[in-house]
Formats: structure tokens, C-alpha cells, sequence
């Protein structure tokens, strides 16, 4: 979905919410759109964010959850501030929609929604503290050069390489990128990188007979972050498990067709931001609800479970949070 379709969407399912939050961040920020072209901090709000935070924000007061939302928030504050983007408008944003819920009593989640944006605004004001992103990883060096990669590195055992070397300097390549030290373009060229290490040493490795168990991994819908998924699945593979590991992009009743065709033992779903766990949500309800009498065991990984470490039962999972060697520890 792009930028236009987002905010028609949020347009269409939120009503007058949406648009009189637009209305007033466009009151306060009334000289500054008068110029031909919308200043950047406005435009990247209402064309790319704000239907994020409307969504996030529904989702977490019909829960009476707040945790999600804040620390969703507190990730835009920044990444907007990385890229020199004014955090007011951030929080500008916050008090319009807590202004329209004040004066609209017989909104259903009005009570929830208002709580959860007090939290968010609260976190918003306290320092923010950067995380150090300058912690030697070999791993990261490698993965950010152009140098050949030695036989050592190669020589590892694929689940120590993966878990212990590749997935935490990719997570942190990740917050290079949110910290504005290093463009999309190398965030790519290190995933690729990655993935060439990893198929070289999925080569070497060994794996063990079929052991007659089932394993489905997904990323979960909007999750384009696949390179986890396919550790995860190579890990099973290589201990002998029957393994589906299914493409990015899939709409939710596909999968859910899949886990029909498939059943497997353990469906394993991947969500890469705090977005994404909402749409997480769903799939894990719908799954129980369709097969109530056989189960399988639901488990949730990715990024998103490590920016939200807590949130693993909310959302109905068994596993949460759990890298690649973890899970097939609790399974086996």
C-alpha cells in the first residue's frame, strides 16, 4: 500500500477521528503549508505515519493496553529526531486526538483511547535516550564492508552463525538506519550480504532425518523482513523437521489456507515492527478459533517482539519473543 492509499484507508475506516485530526494539526501548522511544497515533517506525518498511529491507536484503547502504542510512539520520537524532523509535531499530533476524544463522549473506546494517549505523553516528555549502536560486532563490521569472508566465519555451525553473529548485527543495523547513520540502500546491501553468508553455510551444514513433525513460518502481513523466517526455517530443516516457510506479502486467509493444508506442529509468525502486532493478533485468534480442538503451538518472533518483550500473551501466542535455537529447544 502506498502513501495515498494508507491515508485514504485511514480516511475511510476512522471517519471525522481522522479528519479532525488533520484539521487541527493543519491549523497549527498553517503557515508552514502555505509554501508550494508541504514542509517534511508535515508530509512524512500525514502521508506515511499518521494512518499508522490512528490504526495502533484503535487497536491498543479496545484492549485497554497502552504498551504497544508508547513504545510505538516513542520509536517514531526517535526516528523523527535522527532525521531532524520536529518531535512536536509528533506531539501535536497526540493532542488533537486526545482533543477529539474530549468532545466525543459516545466514541465506544473514547475512556481506553484517552488513558492510552496520556501514557504515550507522558513517555514522549521524559529523555530519550539513544541506544549505542557503537559495540564492537565483528559480525556488523562484515556485514557493512565489501572485505571477502573468511573460512572461519564460514567454518561456524549455520545456528551459531545465524543466531549468535548475523540476527543481533542485523538488529542493529536496523537502528543504524533508525538513527539516520546509515541509508536504506546500505540497510539492503547488509541483508543481502547476510543472506549470501547464511546459504554458504547452509550449504556445509548437516541435517538429520525426517523426524515426522511439521513446521509453518510466516511473516506476518506488511512484514518484508524475511531473512529471520528463512533462519528459522533452515534451523528446523537442518533437525529434521518438515518445514513450509511461505513468501512475504501473503493476506492473512491465505495463510490461513496454508496452515489448513499443511497442519502443521508448530506455526511460527514473524512481525518486524510494533504495527505489525495487531495484524498478529488476528491471525493467532483466527487460528484458535478455527481449529479449537488441535492447536498447534503459535509462536511469535521477530524484531517487534523485542521492542515489546512483554506482549506475548496479549497477543494469544505460547512462544514469544524466542530466537530460532530457543524455539526448537521448547518444541523438540
Amino acid at each position: 500500500m502506498n502513501h495515498g492509499d494508507a491515508l485514504f484507508a485511514a480516511t475511510q475506516s476512522h471517519g471525522q477521528f481522522y479528519l479532525a485530526t488533520l484539521n487541527a494539526l493543519l491549523e497549527k501548522f498553517a503557515a508552514l503549508v502555505r509554501s508550494p511544497e508541504p514542509p517534511h515533517a508535515l508530509h512524512t506525518l500525514l502521508m506515511r505515519e499518521l494512518p499508522v498511529v490512528f490504526e495502533q491507536l484503535e487497536d491498543s484503547a479496545s484492549r485497554a493496553g497502552s504498551l504497544e502504542f508508547t513504545t510505538l510512539m516513542v520509536w517514531l520520537s526517535q526516528t523523527f529526531q535522527a532525521r531532524s524532523i520536529p518531535v512536536a509535531v509528533l506531539h501535536l499530533t497526540l493532542q488533537a486526538m486526545q482533543q477529539h476524544l474530549l468532545d466525543t463522549p459516545d466514541l465506544p473506546w473514547r475512556t481506553a483511547g484517552l488513558s492510552v494517549l496520556e501514557d504515550a505523553l507522558q513517555a514522549l516528555s521524559q529523555p530519550q535516550e539513544a541506544r549505542d549502536v557503537t559495540k564492537n560486532l565483528p559480525m556488523l563490521d562484515l556485514l557493512l564492508q565489501t572485505e571477502p569472508v573468511s573460512d572461519a566465519v564460514l567454518e561456524t555451525p549455520y545456528l551459531d552463525l545465524a543466531v549468535d553473529q548475523i540476527q543481533p548485527a542485523l538488529y542493529r543495523v536496523g537502528e543504524l538506519w533508525q538513527q539516520g547513520k546509515i541509508s536504506v540502500a546500505t540497510e539492503h546491501l547488509a541483508t543481502l550480504r547476510a543472506q549470501n553468508i547464511l546459504l554458504r553455510g547452509y550449504r556445509r551444514a548437516a541435517f538429520f532425518p525426517f523426524a515426522g513433525r511439521k513446521v509453518l513460518v510466516a511473516c506476518v502481513p506488511g512484514n518484508h523482513h524475511t531473512l529471520g523466517a528463512q533462519i528459522l526455517g533452515d534451523a528446523f530443516e537442518m533437525q529434521g523437521w518438515s518445514c513450509t516457510v511461505l513468501m512475504p506479502g501473503l493476506p492473512a486467509e491465505d495463510l490461513m489456507f496454508q496452515i489448513d493444508q499443511c497442519k502443521p506442529d508448530v506455526v511460527a509468525l514473524s512481525a518486524g515492527l510494533i504495527q505489525q502486532l495487531g495484524s498478529t493478533r488476528k491471525i493467532l485468534q483466527s487460528i484458535r478459533l478455527h481449529w479449537t480442538s488441535s492447536v498447534p503451538v503459535l509462536a511469535v518472533g521477530g524484531h517487534a517482539t523485542q521492542m515489546v518483550p512483554h506482549a506475548g500473551g496479549a497477543l494469544g501466542a505460547d512462544l514469544w519473543g524466542l530466537n530460532a535455537r530457543q524455539l526448537l529447544q521448547e518444541v523438540s
